[in-house]
């Protein structure tokens, strides 16, 4: 009966040995799969058992040696991601089996194939998907897709680099062993000043200015009792003056639209310079002190940028919407209302081939239609139909989707509507320097 019970607690005891051992190994293992990997350094050889576009229901990097891998790191959010696919593709095929990309994603297996389906615009490329990622994404941590790791026919990293740098140049020369000089991804850093951390609770008033710098991102701090803050990001200094007149204008007139900001200077560089040159702008105040914060950022952009700026009667090239045919073709014959009138992206699930604006006031579909002219034309919308009741206005998806101003024009005949461009006098905001 003892020896039955001492056999018992050492049968026990081995038994907690061996789960203890086995936690630990698997303890040990899962702290090496989460040391990032930087250039130089092995790939583990990992398998991967939720694959998506593979003959395959599994794949190990190891399958691929003797070949240049590309992890191709995307997210069915990123539009970059979406259309870079027909490049992905086309070099997949121009270097055959030199190379393998393979596509990296935290999205199931399900919602990749169901994001494919239901977009029939989007080109999936000819390339295996690694679904429901999370082992690669800790070996090669990154806070911004697309994103590419560049695996060596050995299994070793070789570069970790911006999706820009994989190019049919670059990976030809890899291929020939010249190691095209591609210069690793640098993360981006968040912050919400840049002012020393230990002292930025005792700041109680300020505006400061500072260069962009693309992988530094400015971020709204927390709000805080009693303080304005306005924070200004990635801004040009043709930009912040439109915000701050856009603002002080009881008129509502919008500056940022095409055409309604001139920047006069004498220097054809300085004019680049100054709508192409990005800083951050970034602003404190007390809420007892008693001022236009927009004034405040108007009368520091003088200062700055030693300018002066003011709203000025110019004429400017316009496309000005007429009618030339008889109400009865636009206005609604009543129904339900249908809205499907405006741009739709290369990832829009919407498959049919025309657009609807149905029973619904003119001024939709106009305000619609002068955010489609503005962005192609370049030049600033009038509508001068001068109607406000309900319309019934269909077009191609063709013409929405991918416009410009000739197809838009011919669309728009057919319902007594004439698009033609005009010189008009517009209220403009003028930017000059300052006299000395």
């Amino acid at each position: 009966m003892l020896f039955n019970k001492i056999l018992r607690r050492i049968r026990l005891l081995a038994f907690l040995l061996v789960v203890s051992l086995f936690t630990v190994k698997v303890s040990a293992q899962k702290t090496a799969a989460v040391t990032p990997l930087h250039r130089g350094d092995r790939v583990p050889d990992l398998l991967f058992t939720e694959v998506y576009n593979y003959s395959k229901d599994t794949i190990r990097l190891s399958d691929f040696r003797g070949k240049l891998v590309i992890l191709d790191f995307w997210s069915t959010i990123c539009y970059d991601c979406i259309t870079s696919f027909p490049l992905v593709d086309s070099l997949q095929k121009q270097f055959n089996d030199q190379i393998q990309i393979i596509l990296v994603g935290r999205e199931t297996k399900d919602s990749v194939d169901r994001f494919f389906r239901l977009r029939r615009r989007v080109t999936k490329p000819s390339v295996p998907f690694i679904t429901n990622n999370r082992q690669l994404e800790k070996l090669f941590p990154n806070r911004g897709v697309p994103y590419h790791v560049w695996i060596g026919e050995t299994g070793v990293v070789k570069y970790t680099a911006d999706s820009k740098h994989t190019t049919t140049q670059n990976i030809e020369a890899y291929l020939k062993h010249e190691m095209p000089p591609i210069p690793d991804k640098i993360q981006n850093v968040y912050v919400t000043s840049f002012f020393d951390q230990r002292w930025e609770s005792s700041l109680q008033y300020y505006t400061h200015l500072s260069e962009w710098i693309g992988r530094i991102h400015l971020e709204t701090p927390d709000k805080k009792e009693g303080v304005i803050f306005k924070n200004w990001a990635g801004q040009t200094p043709e930009n912040l003056y439109q915000i701050a007149f856009n603002h002080l204008d009881k008129f509502n007139r919008v500056f940022n639209r095409p055409g309604r900001t001139l920047v006069q200077f004498d220097n054809k560089a300085d004019v680049d310079s100054f709508t192409k040159k990005r800083y951050n702008y970034q602003m404190m105040v007390p809420e007892y002190v008693k001022t236009n914060i927009y004034e405040l950022l108007r009368e520091d952009l003088d200062r700055i940028f030693q300018c002066q700026a003011k709203v000025e009667k110019r004429e400017v090239k316009c496309y000005v919407l007429t009618r030339i045919g008889p109400l009865e073709k636009i206005i609604s014959k009543g129904g339900p209302a249908k809205k499907t009138f405006h741009h739709h992206m290369l990832t829009t699930t919407d498959n049919d081939s025309l657009r609807y604006y149905l029973n619904l006031p003119f001024a939709g579909f106009s305000e619609r239609l002068k955010t489609l002219i503005e962005n192609i034309g370049k030049a600033p919308y009038i509508d001068s139909v001068n109607y406000t009741g309900n319309v019934d206005i269909v077009m191609k998806a063709e013409t929405t989707d991918y416009p410009s101003i000739e197809k838009l024009r011919t669309e728009l005949k057919r319902y007594g509507l004439l698009l033609e461009e005009k010189m008009c006098m517009l209220d403009v905001l003028v930017i000059k320097r300052k006299s000395i």
